[in-house]
């Protein structure tokens, strides 16, 4: 894999949605403002998740929801 590629299909925009979403209920204003408390890469940051990665932090907020 080259660098700055991710491993994996991009995340659908439903699970980017429902990421951001979450972050705004959570009182973040985007995925920017996101970067240090969910600890999201640069390439995160810019809205761009792998499936993976986007379920991944839907659970953990959902998780931090309850």
């Amino acid at each position: 894999m080259a660098f700055g590629q991710h491993a994996g299909p991009p995340a659908t925009s439903r699970q980017v949605d429902e990421l951001l979403s979450l972050l705004q209920a959570a009182g973040l204003e985007d995925f920017r403002d996101a970067r240090g408390p969910m600890r999201f890469t640069q390439r995160q940051a810019a809205g761009k998740f792998t499936r993976d990665e986007a379920e991944r932090a839907i659970v953990r907020m959902l998780e931090e929801a309850f």
